[in-house]
């Protein structure tokens, strides 16, 4: 018994439909092997229904060839595009983490490349400028800023970047002599100390929403009392991490929580030799980073947050600690006397600071989330 024919207009649009999956079916298989199969299959299918349709008319024949080829060619292809899309995106294995992970350091784009233009063109300014740096900040995408000592009249210099090239040079007077030079930032990596500071700012707290909208990266002198040359990586709005010309980060990240700052402060103590149990601290101030905490005095770390201890005497009379930052060592002055009212370092414990904290919200009947926000 023979198979009944379809009826000619049915035989063509059951044509068109057949032609269209097996296209794009063979065109989102995986092998060979079924893409063939699908081929096959969909061609015999095809050529028997534009016959079928054929033998009852010429004219339904004729359009079964000239439409299934049409149809495969304007709606096949957009169906294959379409479902190809669908499959990179829902079927493909996820990248590996951190491979597509934007970050602020991230926009500070080839950093080292920029950097070395900048100590090229410090050398154009002056010959030798860049052994006379005072400063080289790299901002965005592409912005470079140069600003040299000129040893032969003490005038600043200073060129930037924009899109029409290298600004003129511009000259005035120079507030610091304290420079660097490109063979000092001969073991200085940026893209390695870059992810360092990464890693860093999360630990410190710093995620996407507060990220800061200007990144860049400034090689310059700290200010006093040491005029260390750091790289310092702008990582929010009232956050640096700053590293050395090593590319080595401080021993501060942890200095900003409750929960970690006398680690922070006992560390920095034993590398400055200032004896834990001897009573030579006047004074302990803390503020911590996490939202919602604000000081209750004028400090060094009111806005930066961290800590900062003075001393009566000892080898040192200020130490401070800013999250991501050295620390800032003041020697101790000549007329330093120990006080009745000194007390040893090692005296304060977590323990206490959370029992001071918590008496002073019952006094000043603060909500428990001030206490969630100054850990």
């Amino acid at each position: 018994m023979s198979m009944p024919s379809p009826k000619p207009a049915v035989a063509v649009a059951v044509a068109v439909i057949v032609a269209l999956g097996a296209f794009s079916l063979a065109s989102l298989a995986d092998s060979l092997a079924l893409r063939l199969v699908v081929v096959v299959a969909g061609a015999v299918t095809v050529v028997w229904l534009v016959r079928s349709a054929s033998a009852h008319s010429d004219a339904a024949g004729l359009t079964g060839i000239a439409v299934v080829p049409i149809v495969m060619l304007a709606v096949g292809t957009t169906v294959v595009t379409i479902a190809s899309s669908s499959t990179d995106s829902f079927g493909a294995d996820p990248p590996p983490a951190g491979a597509d992970d934007t970050s602020v350091l991230e926009l500070v784009a080839d950093a080292d490349t920029r950097l070395r233009a900048g100590l090229d063109h410090a050398d154009a300014m002056i010959p030798g400028g860049s052994a006379h740096l005072l400063a080289v900040d790299l901002r965005g995408d592409d912005a470079i800023s140069v600003t040299v000592l000129n040893p032969t009249n003490g005038k600043r210099m200073y060129a930037s970047t924009s899109s029409a090239g290298w600004s003129e040079v511009s000259t005035s007077a120079a507030y610091t002599r304290v420079t660097f030079s490109r063979a000092d930032l001969a073991r200085l990596n940026l893209a390695d100390a870059s992810r360092k500071v990464e890693a860093a700012a999360r630990k410190i707290g710093v995620d996407d929403e507060h990220q800061s909208s200007s990144p860049g990266i400034m090689i310059a002198p700290r200010s006093r009392p040491d005029n260390k040359v750091v790289a310092t990586f702008t990582v929010s709005s009232d956050l640096g991490i700053e590293v050395d010309l090593n590319g080595d980060l401080p021993d501060t990240v942890d200095a900003g929580s409750m929960d970690t700052m006398l680690d922070a402060a006992s560390r920095a103590l034993k590398a400055n030799r200032v004896p834990l149990h001897q009573r030579t601290l006047r004074e302990l101030q803390f503020m911590s980073l996490a939202d919602g905490a604000s000081s209750i005095s004028a400090t060094s770390v009111q806005n930066s947050g961290g800590v900062e201890l003075e001393f009566d005497t000892g080898p040192v009379s200020e130490i401070t600690l800013v999250p991501g930052s050295f620390p800032a060592v003041r020697p101790s002055a000549e007329w330093a006397r120990l006080q009745e009212t000194s007390f040893a370092f090692s005296s304060i414990t977590t323990d206490l600071l959370n029992r001071i904290r918590d008496d002073a919200m019952k006094r000043f009947r603060s909500p428990a989330s001030t206490a969630r926000s100054s850990r």
